[in-house]
């Protein structure tokens, strides 16, 4: 899992490709937060909502 840091350089979610085809970002304690589909070109919020097409999970990132 790679991290995401923000200003501080303090760890605020992390990306994680769970497979070829889904991108995740999870937040620190693990928590699913939003994943983006390849296959349909999707993204969708951890309640698997449709957040809109494209790669959209950067929106999600916690702004601790």
């Amino acid at each position: 899992m790679k991290p995401i840091l923000n200003e501080k350089n303090q760890v605020v979610a992390y990306e994680h490709d769970a497979n070829a085809n889904r991108r995740e970002l999870r937040s620190k304690s693990n928590g699913l937060l939003a994943w983006y589909d390849r296959n349909t070109d999707r993204t969708f919020d951890a309640k698997n909502r449709n957040a809109g097409a494209g790669e959209q999970t950067g929106k999600f990132i916690p702004r601790d």
